[in-house]
């Protein structure tokens, strides 16, 4: 029986994809797992290097680009984990971080999504936004602008609003909001995700001792996806609000 589904989304990153698929398997899960990449429609090589390198992993082809939403609900689809984690393609495993974060949802049955610390590449701590509403925006901001300032521990496990980058969710929870709103094409879901989940009384943890080191801005998030990032995450807080 699979209890944890990995899925990735892809798009012309084939050696990110590399480095983190490299991780997955050295760092692999103690509980049985499966790991989905969607390739949305990828020119770069992609699915080969998988097919060549890794053939455990499941491969599922668009035809066309569908945005990272439209992609990852075909993952919560076509998945059978009781677990799903979304991984991007920007990000390492550290190990026992996949292990942490299932053994938290399995001993916290209230709590249906959780996310780990991300570290920068040096092992630094990646100022990153703790995912409370509203949410934190000035900490992106500053670590956007590379302005010095105290650095938070993110030691703490806490209760927060939503789970933000790599989160690990509970399968039967996504299906029961009605998956991922794909008006979010490929930025802000996680805002919306966290509201609808709290909409129905479940809860969502930060786990710092689950760690992924991730490069950032160098898989699908470039320069100008970042406005648009931005874009995407102002709409779902003005929807939350209102």
């Amino acid at each position: 029986m699979i209890k944890i589904t990995i899925g990735i989304v892809n798009r012309n990153n084939k050696n990110l994809l590399f480095s983190l698929l490299k991780s997955i398997f050295k760092n692999k899960p103690s509980k049985n797992f499966e790991v989905i990449v969607i390739d949305n429609y990828s020119s770069d090589s992609s699915v080969e290097m998988i097919e060549d390198n890794f053939k455990k992993v499941k491969i599922i082809q668009n035809s066309e680009n569908l945005g990272w939403a439209k992609a990852a609900n075909i993952i919560i689809e076509k998945s059978v984990g009781e677990y799903v984690l979304f991984l991007n393609e920007d990000m390492v495993i550290i190990e026992n971080c996949i292990d942490t974060l299932s053994d938290f949802l399995d001993k916290h049955p209230h709590v249906v999504s959780v996310s780990p610390k991300l570290l920068n590449e040096d092992m630094t701590i990646q100022i990153h936004d703790t995912s409370h509403f509203p949410p934190k925006f000035t900490e992106m901001l500053l670590n956007k602008l590379r302005i010095k300032r105290k650095m938070p521990t993110y030691n703490k496990t806490e209760k927060v609003s939503y789970a933000i980058g790599a989160g690990m969710y509970r399968r039967q929870a996504l299906l029961d909001i009605g998956l991922i709103d794909t008006d979010y094409y490929m930025f802000g879901e996680d805002i919306d995700i966290g509201y609808r989940l709290m909409k129905k009384g479940w809860q969502s943890y930060f786990v710092p001792d689950s760690k992924i080191i991730h490069y950032g801005s160098q898989g699908t998030r470039k320069n100008k996806d970042d406005r648009i990032a931005m874009k995407y995450k102002l709409r779902a807080l003005k929807g939350i609000l209102l």
